[in-house]
C-alpha cells in the first residue's frame, strides 16, 4: 500500500534526478518492499520474524527466522 511509503513517488523522481541523473525513456523506478502497519501486511521475511527474533512456520511444520542454504522460493509478478 503506497500510503506507508516514506517517500513519496514524486518525492524519490526528485531525489533521483536532482543528482544529475535525468531519466530517460523506459527507465523504471522500483518502490521496494511496500508494508503495511499489522503484521499480515509485512512484505518481506526479515519484517515477518521482527528481524529474526520471531520464528515463522512453514506449511510443512518447520520453523525459520531466516533461509536456509537449499530452502526455494517462488515468486510471482502481477
Amino acid at each position: 500500500n503506497f500510503k506507508y511509503l516514506y517517500w513519496s513517488i514524486n518525492q524519490q523522481l526528485t531525489h533521483h534526478t536532482e543528482t544529475g541523473c535525468n531519466m530517460n525513456v523506459g527507465d523504471l523506478l522500483g518502490s521496494g518492499t511496500i508494508s503495511g502497519t499489522e503484521k499480515s501486511e509485512y512484505g518481506s521475511m526479515l519484517e515477518l520474524t521482527w528481524g529474526g527474533k520471531d520464528k515463522i512456520q512453514l506449511p510443512n511444520g518447520e520453523e525459520r527466522v531466516f533461509l536456509k542454504n537449499g530452502d526455494s522460493l517462488h515468486m510471482d509478478g502481477f
